[in-house]
């Protein structure tokens, strides 16, 4: 079975200043496994994103800054819209929940969470650059 994660991902992007932003790869993007809540650190580029992110918010007059998280969270397109949308919902909590277990004196009323259920964007994207993916050329057509 082939798994893409791209489009089963949490996007999270915070907003400070524009040279912190750019000196720490913003937005992170977190993977899940498909039709999965669970984040799991060793999953895909998983680790590194978490460090990443955990080595920004060390930095207190970076954390001192930061004014709100944004939380866009995705799914795979291979159950119904209902049902993506339901998983979004759910990714999109579960790293909220991330956030402020790591970080409780963080405003919990800071943090926006936004489910956009299938990102046939960054499926599309995905495939473009899964040259090896088996029917690539025909599920490029189709979308």
């Amino acid at each position: 079975m082939v798994e893409f994660c791209f489009f089963a991902s949490i996007v999270l992007s915070a907003f400070v200043p524009q040279l912190v932003v750019a000196q720490h790869d913003f937005p992170k993007i977190f993977s899940f496994r498909i039709d999965k809540t669970l984040l799991e650190r060793d999953y895909r580029g998983n680790a590194a994103m978490l460090e990443s992110l955990e080595s920004l918010l060390a930095i207190p007059e970076i954390y001192s800054q930061i004014d709100s998280f944004l939380i866009t969270a995705a799914a795979s397109p291979i159950a119904s819209v209902s049902h993506n949308e339901v998983l979004s919902i759910q990714r999109a909590e579960v790293m909220k929940h991330y956030i402020l277990w790591k970080h409780p004196d963080f405003p919990r009323t800071h943090i926006h969470t936004s489910a956009i259920g299938i990102d046939w964007d960054g499926f599309k994207a995905l495939v473009e650059t899964e040259h090896d993916l088996p029917s690539r050329d025909k599920i490029l057509m189709w979308l």
